[in-house]
């Protein structure tokens, strides 16, 4: 949950596949009305999974 006067510019949630030549994949979240972002995997493989942020300029 972010603090209302401190939101992020925008989120995106990851996935990176277990061996490099895999590809990375991004997509965009956006912030629920209580200010925080989720994240829900369902048949995944093996990776990493996460959600990343960037601030406002």
């Amino acid at each position: 949950m972010f603090h209302p006067a401190a939101l992020p510019a925008a989120c995106h949630a990851y996935r990176g596949a277990p061996q490099p030549e895999d590809a990375y994949r991004s997509r965009r979240i956006l912030l629920d009305a209580s200010h925080s972002v989720h994240l829900l995997t369902t048949r995944h493989r093996g990776g990493v999974h996460g959600i990343g942020w960037k601030w406002p300029d």
